[in-house]
């Protein structure tokens, strides 16, 4: 996790939760559970649009095909 995330310093507050956001998409990608999650409950923003993204990428790549409507 990129550090400057922890501290918010030069950075802002929508671009925090975008790197988050794609960094919680980006782990379920590569196979990490959502309990992976880096953000504590210190970061309660980043922990959740991180948890956000996660779920958007399962939700992405277990879409039903046609077939299976």
């Amino acid at each position: 996790v990129d550090t400057s995330l922890e501290t918010n310093e030069g950075i802002n507050d929508m671009t925090y939760l975008q790197v988050a956001y794609g960094q919680g998409h980006n782990a379920y990608r590569d196979g990490r559970p959502v309990s992976a999650c880096p953000y504590g409950p210190t970061q309660l923003r980043a922990q959740c649009a991180w948890v956000d993204g996660w779920h958007a990428a399962r939700k992405q790549f277990h879409a039903p095909t046609l077939a299976q409507r």
